[in-house]
């Protein structure tokens, strides 16, 4: 809408990419937020399968919303580490809390 002149400033918290900036001008964030790898933790008698680097997520699948920042964040980050993580697009109208659920039930 921002883009179509529907308007002339967006407050939304938007993952400033390279893409990003030829479309919009960012200014000073009013508050920061960190890319989080959400994971199921090892239940009693399991074995501890925990992602705790960069480079466990080699041959993982992670899913992401589709349409997002992530999916690009996580293919630049298989290229730096050499190894390939299986990234899913989950639909682009799912929110978060639901893959978020989805993890929560083992799905």
């Amino acid at each position: 809408m921002l883009n179509d002149g529907e308007g002339d400033i967006l407050a939304f918290p938007l993952t400033i990419t390279l893409d990003r900036r030829e479309q919009v001008a960012f200014t000073s964030p009013v508050f920061l937020t960190r890319q989080v790898l959400v994971q199921r933790t090892a239940g009693q008698g399991q074995s501890n399968t925990e992602i705790r680097n960069v480079h466990d997520l080699v041959g993982k699948e992670v899913y992401v919303k589709q349409g997002s920042s992530f999916k690009e964040r996580l293919g630049n980050l298989s290229n730096e580490i050499g190894g390939e993580i299986i990234i899913i697009e989950d639909s682009a109208g799912a929110e978060t809390e639901a893959l978020i659920r989805k993890v929560a039930s083992g799905e």
